[in-house]
């Protein structure tokens, strides 16, 4: 069996994009990863101008609102989840500036100083013998850096979150690089499960069953009786949010290869050697998807009692 190596040449695809092609010892494709390069796609994942509105249009404690608040409570931490890539930069620099910040300059060249006359004294004899000379020299040393450390504290501390991100990407063996593609893809699937769950439950109580799941056969027949066509085309039946669910199922089910259901949709995704490549935009459409299709279903839901009883 051959072993799986790293290629050292980057393919640049997309002037703001990477990959990372992978080949085994004969030079056979084993793999390629795909990521977004630019660091400002890794925020703003959720809308919550959006998300306040459609909360404001709830009654409270309903229980269409506990579902509602569930599961934006999830996608907030899936929203946090996917923008690590954006964070972690920030969160060294940020860190970085609070410990400079938090040593006292002073009291370190304090002692730096004292360390100096001391080698001094060690190296050149005459100190040794002149003590008064070590203090001067001692005092004149406290005295300068006092003056650098006046000035010095005025300068802002500048910390480049983008030269950061670019040394992370180049960590050895493309450790970081592998930790964003991957993020990006659990962080779709968590968001899509946490709408399954969403919907399925928001079913059950709109008909008012025992049991349901988006897996039943009858699903969107049951989906159409509780909020109409309309609501129920944005929220399962429709070509979005169909072909949003066929991208979840081919990384949960298929290992990200394209599906032949997959491949007869239109649809933006980047796809590498029949790998469907998950970025920022994916699941910031996924996200957008689901705001759209919640905001439908509670439109649709003010005259269900199911859902409004507390």
């Amino acid at each position: 069996m051959s072993k799986i190596s790293h290629v050292l040449a980057w393919d640049i695809f997309i002037s703001n994009t990477n990959i990372l092609t992978m080949k085994d010892d004969n030079n056979q494709l084993a793999g390629t990863i795909y990521i977004d390069r630019q660091l400002d796609s890794y925020k703003n994942y959720l809308s919550d101008e959006r998300i306040n509105s459609i909360a404001n249009q709830l009654d409270k404690e309903t229980v269409l609102s506990k579902h509602f608040f569930t599961l934006f409570m999830e996608l907030r931490g899936v929203a946090y989840n996917a923008s690590f890539p954006y964070l972690m930069p920030n969160m060294l620099g940020t860190f970085y500036t609070g410990y400079i910040q938090s040593v006292n300059p002073r009291r370190t060249f304090l002692e730096f100083a004292s360390a100096i006359v001391k080698r001094l004294s060690n190296e050149v004899h005459q100190l040794t013998k002149n003590q008064r000379l070590s203090r001067k020299i001692r005092e004149r040393l406290i005295v300068i850096s006092h003056d650098y450390f006046d000035i010095d504290k005025k300068l802002p501390i500048a910390i480049d979150s983008y030269g950061i991100w670019e040394d992370l990407l180049r960590m050895p063996k493309y450790t970081f690089m592998y930790a964003v593609w991957s993020n990006q893809r659990v962080s779709y699937l968590a968001g899509f499960s946490a709408y399954d769950n969403f919907i399925a439950r928001v079913v059950k109580d709109a008909l008012n069953l025992d049991r349901c799941r988006t897996t039943d056969r009858d699903f969107p027949d049951k989906i159409k009786n509780a909020f109409g066509n309309n609501a129920a085309a944005l929220a399962w039946t429709g070509d979005e949010i169909t072909t949003l669910r066929e991208i979840r199922h081919s990384l949960a089910h298929a290992g990200g290869k394209i599906t032949d259901p997959l491949r007869q949709r239109k649809y933006g995704c980047v796809f590498k050697d029949d790998i469907i490549q998950i970025t920022p935009k994916d699941i910031k459409r996924l996200f957008l998807a689901i705001t759209s299709a919640v905001e439908a279903i509670v439109s649709c839901s003010r005259d269900n009692e199911c859902l409004n009883r507390k």
